[in-house]
C-alpha cells in the first residue's frame, strides 16, 4: 500500500512538472511570437523607408525624355506635330523624328526608360504607384497616363472626370503645370517631377 502511496505521488509530482513545462513553453513561445512580430514590423518599416529614400532620387534625364516622348507615338497627326513642336522645341522634335524609324521603337524606348528608372533602384512598384500623369498635346485632352512599365493607358480630355486617385493627381498637376514635367500617382501620395528631375512629395489629405 505504501509503494501505491508513493507510486501516487511521484505521478503527481511528475504531471505537476509537465503542467509547468508547458506553461513555460508557452509563455515562451508567446514571448518569441511576440518579438518576430515586432521584428517584421521593424523590417516592413525599414523597407518602406528605404523605398521612400530611393524614390526621392532625383529622375535622369532618360525618364525626363521619355515622358516628353509619349505623344510622338501619335505624331502622325500634322497638328500633334505643330504642339509638340510650339512647346518642346522644333530641334528637339526633329532631334526624336530622326531618331527612331517606327512607332513600335517609339513605345520601346519609353518602356525602356521607365524600366531602368525604377529597376535601378530595385523596388517593385506593382503595389505602390498608380500612375504617371504628364501634359498631353492631343487637341482637347489635358494629360495621359503611363503606368510603372511606360506603357500609355489613356488620353484624357479635359472635361473627362477621371479617378479619385488620378484626379487628384491631375489637379497637383494642374497646379504645377509651368514648373513640373509629371506628376507620379501613389496610393499615399503623389511624387511632382520638376523639368529638372527633382522629386516634392505631397501626401494624400
Amino acid at each position: 500500500m505504501e509503494q501505491i502511496k508513493n507510486s501516487s505521488v511521484n505521478n503527481q509530482a511528475v504531471n505537476m512538472a509537465a503542467q509547468q513545462n508547458t506553461k513555460e513553453r508557452r509563455l515562451e513561445n508567446q514571448k518569441e511570437a511576440k518579438q518576430g512580430t515586432v521584428t517584421r514590423d521593424f523590417n516592413f518599416e525599414k523597407k518602406k523607408e528605404k523605398v521612400e529614400q530611393l524614390l526621392q532620387r532625383p529622375r535622369s534625364q532618360e525618364y525626363l525624355t521619355a515622358i516628353d516622348m509619349v505623344d510622338f507615338v501619335s505624331a502622325d497627326d500634322e497638328e500633334i506635330i505643330e504642339r509638340l513642336m510650339e512647346n518642346l522645341g522644333k530641334e528637339f522634335v526633329e532631334e526624336m523624328q530622326e531618331m527612331v524609324d517606327s512607332v513600335e521603337e517609339m513605345i520601346q524606348m519609353i518602356t525602356d526608360a521607365f524600366h531602368n528608372e525604377f529597376s535601378e533602384m530595385e523596388i517593385n512598384l506593382d503595389d505602390e504607384m498608380i500612375a504617371v500623369l504628364s501634359k498631353c498635346y492631343i487637341e482637347g485632352c489635358d494629360c495621359h497616363a503611363i503606368d510603372q512599365y511606360g506603357n500609355i493607358l489613356d488620353h484624357y480630355r479635359e472635361d473627362e472626370h477621371l479617378s479619385e486617385a488620378l484626379e487628384r493627381g491631375r489637379k497637383i498637376f494642374r497646379e504645377h503645370s509651368g514648373e513640373c514635367q509629371c506628376v507620379e500617382v501613389y496610393k499615399t501620395c503623389c511624387r511632382i517631377v520638376s523639368r529638372s528631375g527633382d522629386v516634392e512629395v505631397i501626401k494624400n489629405n
